[in-house]
């Protein structure tokens, strides 16, 4: 009997053949798996905002159950579609209604992204008044002078007033007229497809004219059509630096990767250093100077302006306390990722503005951990949801997200 000799190189082009045909369903069906698990996490994380805004706005969720309970009741006891579809719908509608009003008329306020803001002139130059109710009635409590620093205590629903505390302790409302129009935005929870959730920070416009001041400003992104200025970086100026003491003070980086968090594990070492370079005791401030090296010998970020992961509002944590006297100073509220910069190419660096302080001997820390509380919280999606979405987003197997938890304390520092 003859013998076929089949040359080698066509067997591996039937068994790879054979192979894509039996993976070939496979390789179809990872894309369409991707974009489901991605819809997935996209509609989780707009069910968690849904979640936030209805606990922050309590009467809807009050009426929509109110609602359901009383449709229900009616049609176990009177066997009628319409009359518990009439009763559901006329309540639903009503109490929506009323909520509304009720948010928008009434005296709720809701944070905004400043804490403190300075008064602004009238569209017509006057200047604005500080009433004891909404809607400009009540006794006027005072007239605001322009350039006046005060205290925001949050903006109405429908974006129109403002309640305010001035430096002499009055407490009111005043139209929006009288801030920037920037100062509207409403202080928010952003949520991102890992399940991470990160709550903004206050700034005090204080902070922002420091900046302007002691810091060089360039345009971080513009409108498109106006060439408008829609958001400025900035980076420490040469004067800053020529006025301020040498330091020059390190302290070791800490970091806890989510899965070593959940075990329990505690910060740990990362082998890098955070160093106090400089402070500059100026009259309207105290500004420290902090740098991290840029080029690592790890793969471990060092998070000079703050923990990553679920929060960053802990960042107003971060506090000076005088070890002589005991008198503690807190970081005035602002969003130091805009100082974040680059030194030189091996460096990065930041700045925090602290009020004016004169003492030499004191610590730099965090009045709370960089973490969020376990029993509350967890460090993103876990699981096989965790597995894909990181896969498929970060091509990683680790089912954390990569979150890390960073922190740095200086415990004593001492100005020559």
């Amino acid at each position: 009997m003859p013998i076929i000799r089949i040359p080698a190189s066509e067997v591996m082009v039937f068994m790879l053949g054979r192979f894509m045909t039996a993976i070939g369903p496979f390789i179809i069906a990872i894309p369409i798996v991707g974009v489901l698990v991605l819809l997935f996490f996209f509609l989780l994380a707009l069910f968690q905002g849904l979640l936030i805004f209805l606990t922050t706005l309590w009467l809807y969720p009050l009426f929509i159950g109110l609602a359901i309970v009383v449709g229900i009741i009616l049609r176990i006891r009177t066997k009628s579609k319409a009359i518990s579809a009439l009763a559901l719908w006329g309540i639903l509608i009503l109490g929506c209604t009323c909520s509304t009003f009720y948010y928008i008329n009434g005296n709720v306020k809701f944070p905004t992204m400043y804490s403190a803001d300075y008064v602004l002139a009238m569209p017509d130059g006057s200047k604005p008044s500080l009433y004891e109710k909404r809607h400009q009635k009540g006794n006027i409590l005072a007239e605001l002078s322009i350039d006046e620093r005060v205290t925001v205590n949050g903006i109405s629903m429908n974006y129109k007033e403002y309640n305010i505390t001035t430096e002499s302790g009055l407490t009111g409302w005043v139209v929006n007229d009288a801030f920037p129009k920037n100062a509207r935005e409403m202080l928010g929870t952003s949520i991102d497809l890992g399940g991470h959730k990160s709550g903004q920070i206050q700034t005090d416009r204080f902070t922002e004219r420091l900046m302007e001041k002691y810091m060089d400003k360039s345009p971080r992104s513009t409108a498109l059509k106006t060439g408008e200025v829609l958001e400025w970086k900035y980076s420490v100026s040469q004067n800053t630096i020529n006025r301020s003491i040498r330091v020059n003070t390190q302290t070791p980086h800490l970091f806890l990767n989510s899965d070593d968090y959940k075990k329990g594990e505690t910060l740990q070492d990362s082998g890098e250093k955070v160093t106090f370079a400089h402070i500059l005791y100026a009259d309207d401030a105290t500004i420290i100077y902090l740098t991290a090296p840029k080029i690592r010998t790890n793969n471990v970020n060092i998070s000079l302006s703050g923990a990553e992961g679920n929060t960053n509002a802990w960042k107003n944590g971060l506090i000076v306390t005088d070890l002589v006297t005991g008198d503690v100073y807190r970081a005035l509220q602002a969003d130091y990722t805009k100082t974040l910069g680059t030194s030189n190419e091996n460096l990065e660096s930041i700045l925090f503005f602290f009020p004016p302080f004169k003492s030499r001997h004191f610590s730099l820390t965090y009045e709370v951990e960089p973490m969020p509380d376990p029993d509350k919280i967890k460090a993103g999606y876990s699981g096989l949801l965790g597995l894909a979405y990181n896969f498929i987003t970060n091509f990683s197997l680790s089912t954390s997200g990569g979150v890390m938890y960073s922190a740095w304390n200086f415990p004593e520092i001492r100005v020559r």
